[in-house]
């Protein structure tokens, strides 16, 4: 799991009440903050969540659990939750007293799964085995516009580049370059053209680079979309990658 920072060391410890209460809304309450998903970003869907001192039980579908309903999450115990929608996980408490949760948050890894620190732990809802499941976080950097274009990600973690996508209104008749490249966290002596293209030499209208095999990039690392666009053709330009 990528750690996301908590707004301040008070979030990293909710209290679980009788009520069941998203996650975020603990997380606020604890922090005395008042954040849009308590201020980490869109893209987390990792938990690392620590039951200090009671048993809980928590649904991520959106229902809400009581104290007997729902999936068990036994006191001493360290939770390791992949792939979930934490917007929509509530907890409750189980016993007459409210219960300390540790927790840290961020954005899984495709390999990584849900786990629990104990053997004796059984993850439970209704009777059912509670489904494992994995996710990538696709993110987007877009423009429009009709003038040139000069598009630069702006990511803060390790990740992989999808794919690059442009659409022009009209296709460009000045021959120049449609340029993909790499600006290197290490410093321009490692910056690395990905793709080039002239759409004027076959009146392309789209664009699409999509990459033969797995490009991975640190965090620092960017991608940057370049074209004159002498011809001002209005343009849509979509870089996606994937958070690794």
């Amino acid at each position: 799991m990528y750690i996301e920072k908590h707004q301040n060391a008070a979030g990293s410890k909710i209290a679980v009440t009788n009520t069941a209460t998203t996650l975020f809304d603990l997380i606020n309450t604890a922090a005395s903050t008042t954040l849009v998903n308590a201020g980490f970003s869109s893209r987390v869907n990792a938990i690392n969540l620590t039951v200090e001192d009671g048993d809980i039980r928590v649904f991520f579908d959106g229902n809400t659990p009581t104290a007997t309903d729902g999936i068990l999450l036994s006191s001493g115990n360290v939770y390791y939750y992949r792939g979930v929608p934490l917007d929509k996980m509530k907890l409750i408490r189980v016993g007459g007293s409210n219960v300390a949760c540790s927790v840290e948050v961020g954005h899984s890894d495709a390999s990584e799964s849900t786990s629990a620190s104990a053997y004796n732990v059984t993850l439970e809802a209704g009777g059912s085995p509670l489904p494992v499941t994995f996710s990538t976080t696709v993110v987007q950097a877009k423009a429009t516009g009709a003038a040139a274009i000069n598009l630069t990600t702006a990511v803060a973690a390790e990740f992989r580049l999808v794919q690059v996508t442009c659409h022009f209104s009209t296709a460009p008749t000045t021959s120049e370059n449609f340029v993909v490249k790499l600006d290197a966290q290490g410093g321009a002596v490692y910056d690395t053209t990905l793709f080039t293209t002239n759409p004027s030499l076959s009146s392309e209208t789209d664009i699409a680079f999509i990459p033969d095999s797995n490009l991975d990039f640190f965090a620092g690392d960017e991608i940057v979309v370049t074209f004159t666009n002498t011809d001002a053709r209005v343009y849509g330009v979509t870089i996606y990658y994937e958070l690794i």
